[in-house]
Order: structure tokens, then C-alpha cells, then sequence
């Protein structure tokens, strides 16, 4: 995989500011109210995410390619605990290539925003530490959080906003299926198993956002989602 810190790209990302977080800890509810407020566009990373897995290559995205495209995605419940996580931060730095790629042609305006799923210490290779935050959900709050997700999916309140976020919902709700008939006596394993990969990736990000020396902020219910959008706005200074 091609690095991706030389001062060239460093230059090109200038105007780029990187909101990265666990999963359902308001980071896109954040970004889009910062998009409406502030006149920026915003790169939503999860729109992507079905684009870069099928157009992933065996040799140059190895990771995306055994987690995804290599047997049943759910097979991944059998691995080793250390071979899951190994894969899974693979995935996340061949993803964040993928989107520094694309960030070169993507916006019209002065600012864009990146929000999602990435690793900090990538982020800090190619942008000043001030250029973003992480926010990290905490474990009394993410049930909440992730039950009303998946509520809000179940009833069809998020629309799909891009062919390559259709294409990946659609592809993972095939391979659940599939992974469960073939394994009924495992069915609870994989609402069982989520909670603790997600705090997993949640800790790893929050650790290299600390190293990087990037703004963390914990959203834990106490504050509206109104007021962390002002503390985004405020560190990421739009």
C-alpha cells in the first residue's frame, strides 16, 4: 500500500478537517449540521465504503479484499481475536487511502469536512493535529445509541445517499442471511459479538488520537448533540 504522508499531500489536504469516531457517536449527525451552519462540504466516508470494497484489488487492498470479497463477511465471528482486529485496522488505512484519493477531486468550497471511520494517526500524517478531532462514545452510552440506529434503519429513516451505500447495505444484509442459515445455532452471535468490536476500535482510535496529540471528546449523553456541534465548531475552527 502506497504511503500517504508526503508534504505534497500535506499541501493538497490544507483546507481539509477530519472528524473521526466510533461507530454511533453522532459524528455524521455532527458534520451535517456543521455543513448547513458553515456553508462546507462534507465527505461522508460511509457513502464510499461500497465503492472501495467493490473495486477493491486482491494485491493492492489485501485487507478489504479478505474481509469482504474472501468467503462470508460474518465469517470473521471465527477468527482469533488478534487476527480480527489485525484485518480490521487494515481495512481502515486501505479505506483512508481510498478517501485521500478521491479528496483531490472531491468539493467546491473552501472547506471540506471528512467524517467517519478512520484511524487518527493517519489523519495526523497528512493534516495539522488542530485540522481534527475524535469522538468516542462510551460504553454506557453506545447501547442507546446503536439500538436507535438500528431502530431508525429497520423503520427506513435513513435513506441510502449514494449507489455505492445501497450497494454494501444490500451486500451485507445478503451475507447475514446467508451466514445465518448456515449457522442457526449461532444466530445470537453476532448482536453478542458487535458491541465489543466496536469498543475495540473505539479505545484503538482514541489511543492514536492521544498520541497525535488530536482533540478527543467524549460523547456520553450529557451534552445535546447541539452542543457538541459547537465544540466541534470551536476546535476544527469553522
Amino acid at each position: 500500500m502506497a504511503a500517504v504522508h508526503p508534504q505534497t499531500i500535506r499541501e493538497d489536504l490544507s483546507h481539509v478537517r477530519w472528524i473521526c469516531g466510533s461507530s454511533c457517536s453522532g459524528k455524521t449527525t455532527i458534520a451535517r449540521k456543521l455543513a448547513s451552519e458553515c456553508d462546507i462540504d462534507v465527505y461522508q466516508m460511509d457513502l464510499y465504503f461500497g465503492d472501495y470494497i467493490q473495486h477493491a484489488a486482491k494485491e493492492e487492498h489485501p485487507h478489504i479484499y479478505e474481509r469482504f470479497l474472501q468467503g462470508s463477511y460474518f465469517d470473521a465471528v471465527y477468527w482469533p481475536k488478534e487476527k480480527r482486529r489485525a484485518v480490521n485496522i487494515g481495512v481502515l488505512q486501505e479505506f483512508f487511502c481510498l478517501t485521500i484519493e478521491n479528496l483531490r477531486h472531491f468539493g467546491e468550497k473552501p472547506i471540506v469536512l471528512v467524517e467517519g471511520l478512520f484511524l487518527p494517526e493517519m489523519v495526523h500524517e497528512v493534516s495539522p493535529k488542530e485540522n481534527a478531532v475524535c469522538i468516542a462514545v462510551t460504553d454506557g452510552f453506545y447501547p442507546e445509541t446503536f439500538k436507535e440506529r438500528r431502530e431508525n434503519l429497520q423503520e427506513g429513516q435513513q435513506g441510502y445517499s449514494s449507489e455505492g451505500e445501497e450497494w454494501l447495505r444490500t451486500f451485507l444484509d445478503s451475507e447475514r442471511q446467508k451466514w445465518l442459515r448456515a449457522h442457526l445455532d449461532d444466530a445470537d452471535r453476532l448482536d453478542n459479538d458487535n458491541p465489543e468490536v466496536w469498543s475495540w476500535i473505539r479505545d484503538h482510535m482514541v489511543e492514536g488520537a492521544r498520541k497525535a496529540g488530536i482533540r478527543v471528546i467524549k460523547n456520553d449523553g450529557s451534552k445535546s448533540i447541539d452542543e457538541l456541534t459547537e465544540i466541534v465548531k470551536e476546535s476544527l475552527q469553522l
